[in-house]
């Protein structure tokens, strides 16, 4: 008798701890305020410090520059495109985002993103690629930037 309670006391610790993960892994937000910070490759020296609010209905923004776009979500990998205008040649000229990133747990996410100049006519003189990690700051964002980052 004392082994079967033992073995149902365990099960039901199993069952507990799996269902509380599975509870976690839901709880994962993906809407809401993030600080983005990006490191510039190949040597990934920090680059830039970033906020982005991320909207129901998959559109986001920077709260720190002109940048914004639409954002899907497959599973727990985030998928953020966009624009954003850039001052170069003494003329204001668009550039191109796309940026992959998993959730890792809850409240951080991490990945990469590249830049490039629209329209894409090679010799590109805008083609930056980027690693970063983002950090979930709660579910009220500032408003969006009006500041155009140079190039």
């Amino acid at each position: 008798m004392k082994k079967t309670l033992s073995k149902i006391s365990t099960g039901l610790t199993t069952a507990l701890l799996l269902a509380c993960a599975g509870l976690a892994q839901a709880d994962i937000t993906v809407t809401g305020y993030w600080t983005m910070k990006s490191y510039a490759e190949p040597n990934l020296s920090t680059y830039s410090t970033q906020g982005i609010c991320i909207q129901n209905g998959g559109t986001w923004y920077s709260t720190t520059q002109l940048w914004s776009g639409d954002w899907n979500q497959q599973g727990n990998e985030i998928k953020l495109y966009g624009t954003a205008p850039i001052y170069h040649g003494g003329t204001t000229v668009q550039i191109a985002t796309v940026g992959f990133g998993e959730l890792h747990s809850t409240g951080t996410m991490a990945g990469q993103y590249a830049e490039w100049n629209v329209p894409g006519t090679p010799p590109l003189f805008w083609d930056r690629h980027y690693a970063y990690d983002m950090t979930y700051n709660g579910a009220t964002c500032p408003a969006p930037s009006s500041f155009q980052g140079a190039g």
